[in-house]
């Protein structure tokens, strides 16, 4: 069981979604009978904790749609004017894949384009509330 509480002292901005990575590292115990042939493994599990103030009530179905892209000569920009976070789970620029993860509350990021783009038409997906992923969302740059 993991308890996670929000602490008094410690102010979180009211006016915008926060991140935090919650980093799980489960090792077993050195098995005691060591005449024996056995497997153990570590698993690490790392998870995006989002806090969202109650007064935000976008999701990012409703948010992603608000999402900005456009083609500034060999790079992409993405404008996030919304109060949430957007997991982006892969952007493809004619073809090509563009490293991205997530846009922050606010944040307008200048992604460069792979070499061989024209960076005409653009299909991006992203991940939702439940971890599930969006249908394709196209788009001509």
């Amino acid at each position: 069981m993991l308890r996670i509480i929000h602490t008094k002292g410690v102010s979180l901005p009211d006016d915008r979604e926060s991140v935090f990575w919650l980093n799980i590292k489960n090792i077993p115990p050195s098995a005691s009978n060591k005449a024996t042939n056995s497997l153990e493994i570590a698993v690490k599990t790392r998870i995006k904790l989002f806090w969202r103030p109650a007064n935000i009530r976008l999701i990012p179905e409703d948010a992603a749609p608000k999402v900005k892209w456009r083609r500034e000569g060999r790079n992409l920009i993405a404008e996030n004017p919304n109060p949430i976070h957007i997991s982006v789970m892969d952007v493809i620029v004619d073809g090509h894949d563009v490293p991205l993860n997530m846009i922050r509350p606010f944040e307008t990021l200048t992604l460069p384009l792979p070499a061989n783009s024209a960076g005409g038409q653009m299909t991006w997906r992203f991940i939702n509330d439940y971890g599930a992923v969006s249908d394709p969302i196209k788009m001509t740059l």
